[in-house]
């Protein structure tokens, strides 16, 4: 059984779990600062780095951090209805999570791409695949962020 993916802002993703306390659900958060453990669900991995897609050692994903996400994610149960991606705003780094994981389930990830409200951090995406043990050539990423790019312009150009 394939999970049902979801990307939220942390402050709803607190909501959500609070509400949905009887799916078996996982939770997957990027933040910028300290939760209050006690809000957060029993299944969920934390990890701490900013939204930055270039190496800066102390603020952005390291390698250790992707291969903790990964080695969550591969040891969840089967039974695992609802992966949830969260962080600060829920449009880069929580994006860039769920795109991994639909890559890793064999998901499609349009909805990701082709959304102006998403800009999935492309170190997050990165570093997530290859510790999920999975290889997106550099043309499957340039057209990826192409594609995003192109939905954020056409929602631009749509607002005016």
């Amino acid at each position: 059984m394939k999970p049902q993916l979801m990307v939220l802002p942390i402050k709803k993703m607190l909501q959500w779990v609070s509400t949905h306390e009887n799916t078996r659900t996982a939770v997957l958060v990027a933040a910028s600062y300290d939760l209050d453990a006690a809000r957060l669900p029993h299944n969920c991995v934390v990890e701490m780095f900013d939204d930055i897609d270039f190496d800066c050692p102390g603020r952005s994903i390291t390698a250790e951090q992707a291969k903790h996400y990964a080695a969550f994610v591969q040891e969840l149960p089967h039974d695992t209805e609802i992966i949830v991606c969260a962080c600060n705003a829920g449009e880069s780094r929580s994006a860039a999570l769920c795109a991994a994981l639909c890559e890793y389930y064999n998901v499609d990830s349009a909805w990701i791409w082709d959304s102006p409200h998403f800009h999935p951090n492309m170190l997050v995406f990165d570093m997530f695949t290859q510790a999920l043990g999975l290889y997106i050539d550099d043309n499957q990423k340039d057209a990826l962020i192409q594609t995003n790019r192109t939905a954020f312009t056409k929602a631009i150009r749509h607002s005016g």
